[in-house]
């Protein structure tokens, strides 16, 4: 699903570079990329051995998650990694990957619904994860404080980065040098999620005159 929003986020790129990764390397085993029916992944995407499309186009998330297990089974999958804590009901192992759980530091800060949905999803790891991957350290700490249970099943394995897509867009240098943040905060919530309210106070305390 991360493949598919039409902007691309910080999961999204995190799966692609472990595509690119993993279709860079000889393997043996046959993987394929499971994406929502009637919503295509860019064509430049790492396909490994090839997409395969799941349910209906424009079902929802938990009829998505339903449709899952069966499309797992033709042809018979040995194992399944899911780049969200929602895993499907699946008898077969699985290895979910957790990005972050905001909450544990900041309180219901994306709201208090989606919260408990986030509780229960990772609650449920518990139960079906085989491996949990996390991006840090931090993030592992999190998790354990929510799920101690999961100390033995979780590996640290930071998100892979490829310098090479980067060029710059000019080569004229910028008029005034400037602060960059990286993050999107779409609404206030995200905003302090990725630290927007922190830079605005530092911002008034550091000294950088002429920085824009």
């Amino acid at each position: 699903t991360p493949l598919c929003l039409p902007r691309p986020r910080g999961v999204a790129h995190a799966v692609r570079g472990l595509l690119a990764g993993l279709a860079a390397r000889v393997r043996t085993t046959e993987m394929r990329v499971l994406v929502p029916a009637g919503r295509d992944p860019a064509p430049d995407l790492p396909a490994l051995d090839g997409i395969l499309q799941v349910g209906r186009g424009g079902e929802s998330s938990r009829a998505l998650r339903a449709r899952i297990p069966a499309s797992l089974e033709q042809p018979a999958a040995a194992r399944d990694v899911s780049p969200w804590t929602a895993l499907p009901n699946w008898a077969g192992p699985r290895v979910a990957w957790v990005h972050e759980l905001p909450y544990v530091r900041l309180g219901p800060i994306e709201g208090r619904l989606r919260t408990l949905r986030q509780r229960r999803h990772v609650a449920r790891l518990v139960a079906h994860a085989a491996r949990v991957v996390v991006p840090s350290q931090a993030t592992r700490d999190d998790l354990l404080q929510v799920q101690p249970g999961l100390a033995g099943r979780t590996c640290v394995i930071p998100n892979a980065f490829d310098p090479a897509p980067w060029r710059p867009r000019e080569r004229v240098p910028p008029r005034h040098p400037y602060v960059i943040a990286v993050g999107v905060g779409h609404s206030r919530a995200a905003a302090r999620k990725k630290g927007l309210d922190v830079l605005l106070k530092a911002w008034r305390r550091l000294p950088l005159p002429g920085h824009q």
